[in-house]
């Protein structure tokens, strides 16, 4: 058994512990040194079950917080990718938007220019 092992099988310890104790002493009129006894007898021989049935147990147990991690790191990649490409839409917005004032501007300059001459034609 190795340290990965160790380390993932302790916390399933001390949650299989605590349920079954707390089931025990809730079900059963015993004390709870009784229950104590009892809870850890089953939680010990839970823990071997899962190592001699599921021999790499940590890849069964780690498979959900693998799932997670890769649903993190998608979520994150996607948010990047968002914001780089609304920057881009933002950059290219500025863009247009200065075209279309340029536009606005030199179309409002020839009207201007329009009504100087007729009214220099008029005069």
């Amino acid at each position: 058994m190795n340290i990965l092992e160790i380390a993932i099988l302790t916390p399933v310890f001390i949650i299989l512990l605590v349920i079954c104790f707390n089931s025990l002493n809730s079900a059963l009129s015993f004390g709870k040194s009784t229950c104590l006894v009892l809870s850890v007898c089953v939680s010990v021989l839970s823990v071997i079950g899962m190592l001699y049935y599921l021999h790499r147990a940590t890849d069964i147990i780690l498979l959900p917080y693998v799932a997670l991690a890769l649903a993190i790191l998608l979520v994150l990649l996607l948010l990047s990718l968002g914001k780089h490409l609304s920057r881009r839409k933002e950059r290219f917005s500025r863009h247009s938007d200065k075209r279309r004032i340029s536009e606005i501007h030199d179309n409002h300059s020839r009207k201007r220019i329009q009504m100087i001459r007729k009214q220099r034609e008029g005069h």
